[in-house]
């Protein structure tokens, strides 16, 4: 993964870009710190909303349109279970099943917790049900896109960022961890990644999620 140390965020001189197909915005491990505590402070939902995007590159509507059963138990016998979750790539990209690391479950547990008291929680799909919408309807991009620039501006993040920079992060967090390209690019399920769109769908997603375990620790702390 190519690393380009210019940057195109002028309210962000110095910074770094992972060059996937052009410069794009992230966070420091340090920003994205601040920006979890911030999201901490909001309470579960935003906790986990967020969290879940970065560690799973997720797009902002792969997030909202989240169903409780997109995650579920898996049994690989000799005692290793775990809980997975479906994730839908939207723009042509892949559907993987990752495993979800023990701090985002205890996020989920936390929120699901509050979730219950919502008015339509018993007869809504949807994780993140959308509030004042009918009540089919789960939230909607927008909203996250609000919430994230309400806890940039919280957590003291400068320059002009998007929720999908968080995408752009766990790429860069990635490269810096020594994964390698084709790693990457199956964990943000792209499709086409130069010559190495042939070896992608070869790539063990349950090997690597159980490889990052230890950067969850130090991440999403």
């Amino acid at each position: 993964m190519k690393v380009d140390r210019r940057h195109d965020n002028p309210g962000r001189p110095g910074g770094g870009v992972t060059k996937l197909h052009d410069r794009t915005r992230y966070l420091t491990k340090g920003e994205l710190r601040s920006f979890l505590r911030a999201a901490q402070a909001q309470g579960p939902k935003h906790h986990l909303i967020f969290a879940l995007i970065y560690w799973f590159a997720m797009r902002a509507g792969e997030c909202s349109g989240l169903r409780l059963a997109d995650f579920r138990p898996v049994d690989r016998g000799n005692a290793h279970r775990y809980t997975a979750l479906t994730i839908q790539g939207l723009k042509g990209g892949r559907t993987i099943e990752p495993e979800v690391p023990a701090l985002i479950l205890d996020l989920l547990k936390a929120w699901l917790k509050r979730r219950s008291a919502l008015p339509n929680a018993e007869t809504s799909e949807w994780l993140f049900p959308a509030r004042r919408q009918a009540r089919t309807e789960h939230m909607s991009t927008e909203a996250i896109k609000v919430m994230f620039r309400t806890i940039a501006k919280a957590a003291g993040i400068e320059g002009k960022h998007s929720v999908h920079d968080l995408r752009h992060s766990r790429a860069q967090h990635m490269a810096e961890d020594g994964k390698k390209q084709i790693e990457i690019a199956s964990w943000l399920r792209h499709r086409n990644v130069s010559s190495s769109d042939r070896y992608i769908h070869g790539i063990e997603v349950q090997a690597l999620s159980r490889s990052m375990a230890k950067d969850a620790e130090e991440l999403l702390k």
